[in-house]
């Protein structure tokens, strides 16, 4: 396993007033340069190497990776459009991309920032916990508990049961973020 992709060349070189190996190894997509003796023979360095690239190779595992996209179906069902999760205390957001809904995903987005802007003036000066917002096709909840935010734009289809749904929403994305 170790040194499986890797690519070695020896150069003799004169540094610090004395003949020396400068040694380049590629591991994988990095070049590493080491000066050795003169005489000193490869496999004297290859335990350490192999030891290194281990080591790289684990470093590497332990990066943060790319998330992979939130999607809206994860945590509701197709009558709702757009919804944004805010905890003010942790810091945590959770915003999935907007449903497309035939093609008019920036209609989606220009409304979903209208009633926003709207419900977050609302509730900032009246210290509302909910309130909901209805204009052309759509319905928008917002929800206040705690430190948290929730603003939710649905399509008119949902005229019942809004607070029903905007709970499930805050309840799954809760059982996501493991709180």
């Amino acid at each position: 396993r170790p040194m499986r992709s890797c690519a070695v060349r020896s150069i003799p070189v004169f540094v610090d007033n004395r003949a020396q190996s400068m040694v380049l190894v590629q591991i994988n997509s990095m070049t590493l340069c080491v000066f050795i003796h003169i005489t000193a023979a490869f496999s004297e360095l290859a335990p350490y190497l192999e030891h290194l690239e281990v080591n790289l190779e684990d470093d590497v595992y332990q990066l943060p990776k790319e998330e992979p996209p939130i999607l809206l179906r994860d945590f509701t069902g197709l009558d709702t459009l757009a919804f944004l999760y805010y905890d003010a205390k942790s810091g945590k957001v959770v915003a999935p991309s907007f449903r497309i809904d035939g093609g008019r995903n920036e209609v989606v987005s220009q409304a979903f920032r209208w009633f926003f802007a709207n419900a977050k003036t609302m509730v900032g000066r009246n210290s509302i916990s909910q309130l909901t917002l209805t204009g052309d096709e759509y319905i928008y909840h917002h929800v206040v508990k705690g430190s948290v935010h929730l603003s939710v734009l649905y399509s008119t289809v949902v005229e019942s049961g809004i607070a029903i749904l905007t709970q499930e929403i805050y309840d799954n994305v809760r059982r996501t973020l493991h709180e």
